[in-house]
């Protein structure tokens, strides 16, 4: 089976900035490339190609593939890397949030190793949100990203619309992400 693993992320200047009450644009900066530096070392670990999706690396080697991010947000984004893939005949598409700071690679693997016909999708700690999807190519060639606001019920409903099993890849590193100045100071981050 061949997979695509896709990291989106903005620019370094446009990363977490509803941390800045909190964390100047340095340590966003540094926040948002040790996040990244560890996302991308746990998809590595795994097998697959993994791929940063947008405007930079933010201090990745040069030979990691860069997807282009034309500026039309997540959706738009990603969609552009899913027919990318589907055009390469991969097998298997996951798109892997950035700002995943208990991520291991057992958590990527559970993403590879869901049905081989099934959608999974990686809700956030409210269950509302997708920190990660797994999508089965062809199948979803047509599925739509539905990222922003209650993302995993439009996941769940996109999935049911395209008659692909769905599946909730319930971990606690996929679970964990940083948004808010509180997600900072969590208490096993700290502790």
């Amino acid at each position: 089976m061949s997979c695509w693993i896709v990291i989106p992320i903005k620019a370094p200047a446009d990363c977490k900035t509803r941390l800045a009450s909190a964390l100047d644009e340095a340590g966003r900066r540094a926040l948002v490339a040790s996040m990244l530096q560890r996302t991308f070392t746990a998809a590595s670990a795994v097998g697959g190609k993994v791929l940063i999706l947008g405007p930079s690396r933010h201090g990745l080697p040069e030979n990691v593939p860069l997807l282009p991010d034309a500026g039309h947000g997540l959706n738009a984004a990603l969609a552009s890397a899913k027919c990318a893939a589907a055009r390469a005949g991969v097998d298997r598409l996951i798109p892997l949030s950035a700002d995943l700071p208990l991520i291991t690679a057992d958590d990527v693997a559970a993403l590879i190793n869901v049905q081989s016909d099934a959608l999974a999708a990686a809700p956030d700690r409210a269950g509302r949100g997708t920190n990660a999807l797994s999508l089965p190519l062809p199948a979803a060639a047509a599925f739509r990203f539905h990222y922003g606001e209650g993302s995993l019920a439009a996941h769940r409903d996109e999935a049911a619309r395209h008659r692909l099993p769905f599946v909730e890849v319930v971990r606690p590193g996929l679970q964990f992400d940083i948004d808010e100045v509180e997600d900072l100071t969590a208490d096993f981050l700290v502790g």
